[in-house]
């Protein structure tokens, strides 16, 4: 037996002691398929450790998505996707690393998404484009799975549109960033959330106004902040299924302590 944080450097899934002691604190490390926040767990050479790190993604939404595919246990294999507020493409790539078949990057922006993707034929790059103005019957296909990064404007009206163009048992993940839900009057001069409170507040409402739409799944928060020190959190909802209760005032919480900010 060995200690968990010793195991994943070890085992070179993290570049020293101290960042495999980040990424365990930080939930990014499964011991067998579950989650595991303690580095000084006993784990043995049969257990199946698995860790969500950068891996070159085109974008650091890449390691957010991928932590959310991981600890919500997501299954992309031959999903046709929908990426909303694409930018680079990091949940674009991150989504076709984990199999999905077709994915199409949607922003209002341009000449954004990484040349790679715009190459690749499994992505529909969909530039200068508001999703919200897309007709139902835009995509062909059913849609499976839809990952959502949004900023200067409330996830509040991106959802039903979301619902709309979610095929009956698809998952969505949406990050959810409490700088743009708030108000400016919950900000800081920098720009940034600081009360914890606002932070569940702003969760409970996304999770409420979803819940005519969609069931909550589960919800974690972004192994990684912004630069300017917001921190972000990752909802998990599935079409036609139950609720299951999160604990909004623990997550908050344990990203407060636990959160790696971007340099």
């Amino acid at each position: 037996m060995a200690r968990l944080d010793l195991t994943v450097f070890e085992r070179g899934l993290s570049k020293s002691r101290e960042n495999a002691k980040a990424m365990i604190k930080n939930g990014c490390v499964f011991v067998n398929g579950k989650v595991c926040t303690r580095p000084s767990e006993n784990v043995s050479e049969t257990d199946e450790i698995t860790a969500v790190s950068d891996n070159d993604y085109v974008g650091r939404g890449g390691v957010k998505l991928a932590k959310a595919i991981e600890y919500f246990g997501i299954t992309l294999d031959g999903a046709v996707c929908v990426d909303i507020g694409a930018s680079t493409g990091g949940f674009t790539d991150c989504m076709l690393r984990n199999g999905a078949k077709k994915v199409y990057s949607v922003d209002v922006g341009t000449g954004q998404l990484a040349e790679e993707l715009i190459a690749n034929p499994a992505v529909v790059n969909l530039e200068k484009t508001d999703i919200r103005n897309l007709p139902k019957d835009f995509f062909a296909e059913e849609i499976n799975f839809i990952a959502v990064d949004v900023s200067f404007i409330s996830l509040t009206l991106i959802l039903p549109k979301v619902a709309e163009i979610l095929s009956d048992n698809g998952e969505a993940v949406l990050l959810i960033k409490p700088q743009f839900e708030a108000g400016r009057k919950n900000l800081n001069k920098n720009g940034v959330v600081k009360s914890p409170k606002i932070h569940r507040e702003v969760i409970d409402g996304i999770i409420s106004f979803s819940s005519a739409m969609f069931g909550t799944a589960g919800l974690t928060y972004s192994p990684v902040a912004r630069k300017d020190g917001n921190i972000e959190y990752l909802l998990h909802l599935r079409k036609n299924c139950d609720t299951v209760a999160v604990d909004t005032a623990k997550i908050v919480a344990d990203a407060a302590k636990n959160v790696i900010y971007d340099k």
